[in-house]
């Protein structure tokens, strides 16, 4: 998860599309997570205190079993909020960070 003091909640679990009209807004779809860090690091950008970003959960892990993390499609016992899926292949929001990451100017 993006290191944040954002008053937004996070529940953007990366597994896949239950419905062929998935929104943007629904939690738990691969859109929810890449539109949340989208909107995360405009907001980083736009921030002139604030010196860098990270994205917390690189990829997909193991947690309890039973846990669901605020996904409505849990598939416990893996936390799917990862870039890289348990597999390690990127997932979309994988795109969009390394976009962002990549057109910001480095110090150093």
């Amino acid at each position: 998860m993006p290191a944040t003091a954002s008053r937004r909640s996070w529940s953007a679990s990366s597994a896949p599309r239950r419905t062929a009209q998935a929104r943007f807004d629904e939690r738990g779809t691969y859109e929810f997570q890449s539109q949340f860090v989208t909107s995360q690091l405009a907001e980083f950008a736009a921030t002139p205190w604030l010196s860098g970003a990270i994205y917390w959960t690189l990829q997909d892990f193991l947690v309890r079993p039973g846990w669901s993390g605020g996904n409505p499609y849990p598939s416990p016992p893996v936390f799917h909020k990862g870039l890289l899926d348990f597999n390690g292949a990127p997932k979309p929001a994988w795109t969009v960070v390394q976009q962002a990451y990549q057109a910001t100017n480095q110090v150093g």
